[in-house]
């Protein structure tokens, strides 16, 4: 398995809080995202059983600079691209559902276009989805992401970034670059989360698009 490791210590960080609801069935679940609505909590749903989770601060900083690196790369690179953050994905055949932490139109944009109500019975899954998780989630959500036909899954622990795709055989497979988003490699996108540790996000994204331009777009393009 490829993973980018950081080896300098790090403080301790702040996991999510997770609370596990057997056998609420499908009408419990719905039921469940009629009443947190919009809030704070997100609810994965897999085959009966539901999980409430609340995001720390460490695992919402890490989500905002994964996907201020996806942006960086994907203007570079003159990517289209559209990010729809913890949207509510599920679909009653699969007796699944669950919310990302991020997520992202990329190739398969043109099919939904700006549309406002994305319905997977009819419409293709993101792209892309990434998984901050401090805490491990007691139910199995890359089993639900490939119910929903999610093509690709980044996972994020605040050490190791690993890339899964989603095989013929409706199972991931572990590989070392993302095919979504090209010539960026998981150390480098760790290296980069890790590299705005002083917290100031628009100096830290002014020298990410930089090396982009500098760095990353000659080094793809001389491949």
């Amino acid at each position: 398995m490829t993973t980018a490791i950081v080896s300098e210590p790090t403080r301790t960080l702040e996991g999510e809080h997770r609370f596990l609801l057997p056998g609420v069935g499908w009408e419990g679940y719905e039921a469940l995202l009629k009443m947190i609505g919009d809030g704070h909590t997100r609810v994965t749903y897999d085959r009966g059983d539901a999980e409430l989770m609340s995001p720390s601060q460490d695992h919402d900083e890490y989500a905002t600079l994964i996907e201020l690196i996806i942006r960086a790369v994907a203007g570079g690179f003159g990517m289209r691209c559209r990010g729809l953050r913890s949207t509510t994905w599920r679909k009653k055949v699969v007796d699944g559902g669950l919310e990302a932490d991020n997520c992202f139109y990329l190739a398969s944009l043109a099919q939904v276009g700006g549309k406002k109500d994305i319905d997977l019975n009819i419409d293709p899954p993101p792209d892309l989805a990434i998984e901050i998780e401090i805490s491990r989630s007691a139910l199995n959500r890359l089993r639900v992401y490939a119910g929903l036909g999610v093509p690709e899954v980044w996972r994020f622990d605040g050490e190791r970034l690993v890339v899964h795709v989603l095989q013929s055989d409706g199972a991931y497979k572990t590989v070392p670059a993302s095919p979504s988003v090209p010539a960026v490699r998981p150390d480098e996108v760790v290296r980069w989360i890790h590299e705005c540790a002083d917290g100031d996000q628009i100096e830290w994204d002014r020298r990410l698009r930089e090396w982009v331009r500098d760095k990353l777009l000659p080094r793809h393009e001389n491949r």
